[in-house]
């Protein structure tokens, strides 16, 4: 398969997964401003600087949530080195976010690691699109 053809699977691919995590994190992040989404209130005393859900909900909401939607529309409608640094930034946004949150409260859900090599493979995506 040619080069050009085979990037174009990719950022397709890549756009998917970044649609998949920004409509996740935009569903959560409400969920965490609105109503805590029912997450026990001690994990928040080991987190700096907040004593409610809204502030880690509003940070999901913009980073994961729009700012994956952002690299996934720039997966869709452009070609080469935007559509790949778009996808590499928010994999490696998705997989900080994991691993500081794993850090701050826990090994609380199994979706955690999935999401982890979620960002992961974002990453990978988006640097194979470099080549």
């Amino acid at each position: 398969m040619e080069v050009g053809k085979m990037h174009r699977y990719v950022r397709v691919l890549l756009g998917c997964i970044l649609a998949f995590v920004s409509v996740g994190a935009l569903a959560g992040g409400i969920g965490l401003m609105v109503n805590g989404l029912d997450m026990p209130e001690e994990y928040l005393e080991r987190i700096p600087f907040v004593s409610r859900w809204f502030i880690p909900g509003l940070l999901l909401f913009i980073f994961n949530g729009i700012g994956s939607g952002w690299a996934a529309y720039w997966c869709f409608t452009h070609r080469g080195k935007q559509a790949a640094a778009a996808g590499l930034l928010f994999g490696i946004v998705l997989t900080v976010w994991i691993i500081v949150q794993v850090i701050l409260i826990g090994f609380v859900s199994p979706l955690q690691p999935i999401y982890g090599v979620i960002g992961l493979i974002e990453i990978f995506l988006a640097s194979s699109l470099y080549k």
